[in-house]
């Protein structure tokens, strides 16, 4: 580079001597034509030209380097910026917020709506689902019988496998036995997908023909290999325990892929045939079992055939004989009838963050709405560096220098600037993805979403400069255009009057986004504590949940009482209120609806339930209104309890009224039974916090519902203590002492179950009021400064005001009606945008509310308040002008 300059320098030179030589030799023949030797080197150098500019453009043709004009413009660009580090760090902190967030929110939109699994051709993979009249799309996941049927009949599909993700005992990454996520597959998963191993290899159908082996094969991810072996090679061939059965690792997955459900954390990978060994024995084998549903089908259809032309085909060849399978089933599940199976597009897998999407892509709008925000900021601060700098304009016109250098100058610098808040971006973007994947848990899951930004993040990041650069660098861009030399020469001040309504507009359009970012923030802030107000039915503070699976127990009755024995430990258990355990969970959003009829009616009902244990009302504090709980008593299904909308559901009558009544119950083939109601208890918030409560019904966990719990026989603790810590190390001392060498689940708090069930509110909750907050300070900032530049600009006028007679508070009066007129039109005009807002989120959340009066006078009292501060300095300072000082300032 040094080189480089230097051989610039010498070029220079070079031209120099040349048209200085030029020069004389004109100045020589003029001389000699009679003129004096001054008059002819004046008139030689007035025939040639401006020297500077022609040296300047031979300098561009000698050098001959296409890149050299841009090079030139960013060191003379550089330059200007550093000698402004406050406008240059201002505008680069503001700009790397904008575009940090937009990206950070972009990055996940991209992963939970377009984001492809990465296989091979993966717009050839699909999933097979079973549709029917009574159950639309997306469908009834398949058994495996009718996956192995499927996979066995002539179809547009080359291969079919079959996926179900479970739960399985190992040692974590800190060798603690956990219960852990496993993906359990056909051998010839891995081949449909088209994925090759990491290290080692993957499984095989081989794996899957013996149905209890020895030393049962399995491969971990990516992840879990790197956490829990740290990338050991040596990792492959070690045999670990898995739920108490001796495996071995063959093989690694590769790095970035989670399987057919991205984003969801997945250990191990397992044979199917290992499902048939989990549980007790006298469970039904789910291999076998014709009406145990829930296998994910993947295929992968056939080079060159549609997706519509493989669903037509489909429907032909397996209609008849899928619904000769269903038909023993129909009776106990009218939703089987007339069932026939359809392919849908499995290239983006089974998304995680689908109910998502709409929330993501609503923040996408106001983040970029706060994007834009930030680009009417920094170009308010570009406006007053360009008055500063409209006399350097001027003069450099006015001695030869094209306007297209100026402007291609003025884009530089906006470049740098938001290139640099583009970089500062990119750790923000790397937090900010961290920071949403806290709101983008599922209830219950108890494990955060990974998130992995890569590539396309600096893409996206680049995108959003270009955008930033251009709004940005307009407003000196169009200064430079229209710069007038004149002007300059004749007075500064007429000059710098010239982009007066620029200011205002750039103001107005500062009040109206933060007003519309203020309003929006309390609109969804009050809805969050409107959710977080309401009263759910029972009280989740100081409620931990945690599961534990006894998979090496035989027997439902040993099961049982491992449940009871644990549950009589805590509740004895010094820092422990309570302790009970239930088969679901609240907001999980699972809803299983079990078919209640009165003795001697043949009118069926179908209503929420849910099986609990002793002590469960007490433990959630819900209010038992009329009878009794369950008790230790209470081992059959012969008794149930009803919460008041059930009540008035199924009877129709008074609580008490209902107390001794028994109803018909009916659950496919797991409960078919009567029972007594023996207690009623407050409706509650059930399976979804956004709906209104639910009828329930409840019946006692019993030997027999063990298995209606699921594969894994698993029901959840749930423990009321006021310290979590004390709960935690209450549960591993009992678990410890009634079921050694048992694995758990993580600790859940309920609070944070109920957290990640508004995660959506709260996630847009936090972004408006964070960037509701900065486009507060920033507005008030930017009315400050440019109207502290108003004032100097109109110090003139305002002193021959004052000198006439006028008053200083007249003089500061002006300053402020003009801040008064600026808040009424931006208001309004962001008062007008709020009604896009109501829009959105009517048509993303469906919240089908408005934004309320306390909404409009919280923004607007805020805004007032910091502008009116704002404004009030550059009012004092005109109301303290001395007319004679002004006059004599040269402004």
């Amino acid at each position: 580079m040094r080189w480089l300059g230097n051989r610039r320098h010498s070029t220079a030179e070079d031209l120099q001597e040349e048209m200085e030589s030029h020069v004389l030799e004109k100045a020589e023949a003029l001389e000699l034509a009679g003129m004096s030797p001054q008059e002819a080197l004046t008139a030689a150098r007035r025939s040639f030209g401006n020297q500077a500019l022609l040296q300047d453009r031979a300098q561009e043709i000698w050098d001959n380097r296409p890149l050299n004009p841009l090079t030139t413009s960013f060191r003379f660009a550089f330059a200007q910026l550093k000698r402004t580090p406050v406008f240059t760090s201002t505008a680069i902190l503001i700009l790397s917020l904008g575009i940090g967030a937009n990206t950070a929110i972009f990055t996940v939109l991209y992963q939970a709506i377009f984001r492809t699994l990465p296989v091979t051709n993966p717009e050839r993979l699909v999933f097979v689902s079973m549709i029917g009249p009574k159950y639309p799309v997306p469908g009834r996941r398949p058994s495996y019988l009718i996956l192995s049927r499927l996979a066995s009949q002539p179809t547009d599909l080359e291969s079919v496998s079959g996926w179900v993700r479970d739960r399985v005992m190992a040692a974590d990454e800190e060798n603690h036995e956990r219960s852990l996520n496993a993906t359990l597959m056909t051998g010839n998963a891995f081949d449909v997908l088209g994925v090759r191993p990491e290290m080692g290899r993957l499984l095989t159908s081989e794996d899957n023909e013996q149905e209890h082996p020895a030393v049962w094969p399995i491969v971990l991810s990516y992840n879990f290999w790197s956490a829990k072996y740290h990338r050991d090679p040596s990792a492959i061939g070690e045999q670990i325990t898995i739920s108490g059965r001796q495996a071995k690792i063959v093989g690694i997955t590769p790095s970035g892929f989670e399987g057919i459900t991205p984003n969801m954390p997945t250990q191990m990978y397992l044979p199917m045939a290992f499902l048939s060994a989990q549980g007790d024995t006298g469970r039904r084998d789910p291999l076998h079992a014709e009406d145990l549903f829930g296998f994910t089908t993947v295929g992968r259809l056939r080079e060159g055939v549609t997706l519509k032309e493989a669903n037509a085909h489909l429907r032909e060849s397996t209609t008849k004989w899928l619904r000769h399978e269903l038909q023993p089933l129909v009776a106990r599940d009218p939703t089987l009838e007339e069932m026939s199976l359809q392919m849908t597009s499995a290239s983006r897998g089974q998304q995680a963050l689908d109910d998502y999407g709409s929330t993501l892509t609503l923040l996408q709008i106001l983040m970029g709405s706060a994007l834009l925000f930030c680009c009417i900021n920094v170009s308010g601060l570009q406006l007053a560096r360009t008055l500063e700098r409209a006399h350097e304009f001027a003069v450099r016109i006015a001695l030869g220098a094209n306007r297209s250098h100026l402007v291609r100058q003025c884009l530089m610098e906006a470049l740098i600037v938001t290139s640099g808040g583009a970089m500062l971006a990119l750790p923000i973007t790397f937090a900010s993805t961290h920071l949403l994947s806290n709101f983008l848990t599922k209830p219950g899951a108890g494990e955060i979403v990974m998130l992995h930004p890569d590539w396309r993040m600096f893409a996206i990041a680049g995108v959003f400069t270009g955008f930033c650069t251009v709004a940005v660098g307009i407003v000196p861009v169009l200064f430079a255009k229209k710069a007038n030399p004149a002007s300059v020469l004749k007075g500064k001040s007429s000059m710098k009057r010239q982009p007066a309504m620029a200011s205002k507009v750039l103001l107005a359009a500062q009040i109206a986004m933060t007003f519309l970012l203020l309003t929006t923030a309390s609109f969804y802030w009050r809805t969050l504590q409107q959710i977080y107000g309401e009263d759910l039915g029972y009280n989740p503070v100081h409620v931990t949940e945690i599961a534990a699976q006894f998979q090496r127990m035989q027997n439902p009755e040993d099961i049982m009482s491992t449940y009871r024995r644990m549950l009589h430990q805590l509740n004895a258990h010094k820092g422990i209120t309570s302790a009970t355990m239930t088969w679901i969970t609240q907001l999980t959003t699972f809803d299983p609806q079990i078919h209640v009829a009165l003795p001697k009616s043949d009118e069926v009902k179908q209503i929420s339930f849910n099986q609990v244990g002793p002590g469960y009302f007490e433990t959630l504090q819900t209010k038992l209104l009329l009878g009794r709980e369950f008790t230790d008593e209470d081992t059959d299904d012969s008794r149930c309890i009803l919460n008041e909308l059930a009540v008035r559901k199924i009877f129709n009558r008074a609580p008490s009224e209902v107390l001794g009544r028994r109803v018909r119950l009916s659950f496919y083939s797991e409960i078919n039974t009567v029972c007594e109601v023996i207690g009623i208890v407050q409706s509650a918030k059930y399976a979804d916090i956004h709906t209104s409560k639910s009828a329930i019904l409840f019946l006692p966990i019993t030997p027999v519902s063990i298995r209606p719990g699921g594969f894994n026989n698993n029901m959840v603790f749930l423990i009321r203590g006021e310290q979590e810590k004390e709960v935690e190390a209450a549960y591993l001392d009992v678990l410890a002492h009634v079921a050694p060498g048992t694995g758990y689940s993580r600790f859940l708090p309920m609070q944070r179950q109920l957290n990640d069930a508004l995660g959506k509110e709260r996630l847009l909750s936090f972004m408006t009021m964070f960037f509701g907050s900065i486009a507060l300070l920033l507005c008030g900032a930017a009315t400050l400064s440019l109207l502290l530049m108003r004032v100097k600009l109109s110090i003139p006028e305002i002193a021959i005001r004052v000198a006439l007679g006028a008053t200083p508070l007249h003089a500061a009066a002006t300053v402020l009606r003009e801040m008064v007129a600026l808040i009424v039109i931006g208001t309004a005009v962001g008062g007008v945008s709020l009604r896009g807002v109501e829009y959105l989120s009517t048509y993303y959340l469906h919240y089908g509310r408005s934004v309320a009066m306390g909404d409009l006078l919280i923004a607007s009292g805020l805004l007032v308040t910091i502008l009116l501060c704002a404004g009030g300095i550059p009012a004092i300072r005109a109301a303290t002008l001395h007319p004679m000082n002004a006059l004599c300032r040269d402004s």
